[in-house]
């Protein structure tokens, strides 16, 4: 019973640690459109900006779709074990 209640726990904290992150991630991309594009004085560096914010908002999606992902596995889990008890 110990290791089904630390299982579930763990997705829960795993889940909601990368939805955090995300979130941290995405808007941290928001502050560096503003800072570097208001710093920018060259095209080389409006392009490497732009690199910088696309690569980031790409982390936040993937980052996002994995704590959806781990949340899933934690309901899956719970059914599981609510078939196992009937």
């Amino acid at each position: 019973m110990e290791q089904n209640q630390l299982s579930n726990s763990f997705f829960k904290l795993a889940s909601f640690t990368l939805l955090i992150l995300s979130i941290a991630i995405f808007f941290g991309s928001i502050f560096f459109t503003a800072y570097y594009f208001e710093n920018a004085n060259s095209p080389q560096q409006v392009a490497t900006s732009v690199d910088l914010v696309t690569k980031a908002f790409l982390t936040s999606i993937f980052v996002l779709l994995f704590a959806v992902i781990m949340n899933l596995n934690y309901v899956i889990k719970l059914l599981e074990a609510k078939d196992k008890k009937e």
